[in-house]
């Protein structure tokens, strides 16, 4: 599903949050646009590099890191799902890469209160499973609503509403 500006995000891998801090102290700074595809890109990715951890648990605690804990199991979800290949004896996909192709971010709901902002996202997973003696690559593309929010700490994914998905390529 999801994937990361790299000038104000960190990659899970790195650090494990991405944040974007305001010079006032308590508050949340409203990001720019450009930051706001970063991020949402940045944190996008890190769903897909949790299921690099070798074990269930290990895959949560990377998730809660950039996804909202209302959503963690549902994610999880949706994403081990679009990963394993039931129809080749459950072979999990190895994620190669996580592209934006592209996204549309609406910062106007953005309240200090509540900090959060909407992006209309369009993105490709590239992965590739070894099975069978041989190899299989795919590039799938994925259409959703988002909704990042910050929740004291820093941003998290708090909501996705998979519009489309569709399998672009498979060799």
């Amino acid at each position: 599903l999801f994937a990361g500006g790299l000038l104000a995000a960190v990659l899970l891998r790195d650090v494990g949050r991405v944040r974007i801090r305001s010079p006032f102290a308590g508050r949340v700074a409203l990001p720019s646009v450009d930051q706001a595809k970063q991020l949402v890109a940045a944190l996008n990715e890190n769903v897909y590099r949790a299921f690099e951890a070798q074990s269930e648990d290990a895959i949560y605690d990377l998730l809660a890191q950039s996804v909202d804990a209302s959503l963690l199991d549902e994610l999880y979800g949706q994403v081990y799902e679009s990963l394993v290949l039931s129809e080749q004896g459950g072979a999990m996909c190895s994620v190669e890469s996580v592209e934006v192709v592209e996204e549309t971010v609406d910062l106007a709901a953005f309240d200090e209160s509540d900090p959060r902002f909407r992006v209309d996202m369009r993105w490709q997973v590239q992965g590739s499973v070894a099975h069978w003696g041989h190899v299989h690559r795919r590039l799938n593309e994925y259409h959703a609503d988002l909704v990042v929010r910050h929740d004291g700490e820093g941003w998290k994914i708090a909501s996705v509403a998979v519009k489309e998905q569709r399998r672009v390529q498979e060799s």
